[in-house]
């Protein structure tokens, strides 16, 4: 089992969150990352997500855990790219609700 920390940016102009409602946020972005992780070859379970607007800056902050299991499916190890495969599955559909999506290393 691999535990993967990501965290994103994206820009509050076009975006389809509210900052004055981020539980609501926070729901319909770990619903929208939840139909990303099910498409992928292996299991992925979201465990946590958490919104931080920043009026300063006007972006919001994505912090998720994520957990993958790979032997479920039949292979005895993890692929060595398995972070950025999950990555690119969840900014693909973060890419939906914000007019860019920022991966920040963690």
């Amino acid at each position: 089992m691999e535990i993967i920390w990501l965290t994103f940016l994206g820009p509050d102009r076009f975006s389809e969150l509210c900052p004055d409602n981020i539980g609501e946020n926070e729901q319909f972005v770990a619903d929208l990352c939840r139909t990303a992780l099910n498409s992928l070859p292996f299991l992925a379970l979201l465990d946590n997500v958490k919104i931080e607007y920043s009026a300063t800056t006007k972006t919001y902050r994505i912090d998720m855990f994520i957990y993958c299991s790979v032997t479920v499916i039949g292979l005895t190890t993890a692929p060595s790219n398995i972070g950025a495969v999950v990555e690119g599955a969840i900014s693909q559909r973060l890419g939906e609700i914000f007019s860019q999506v920022e991966s920040l290393e963690n």
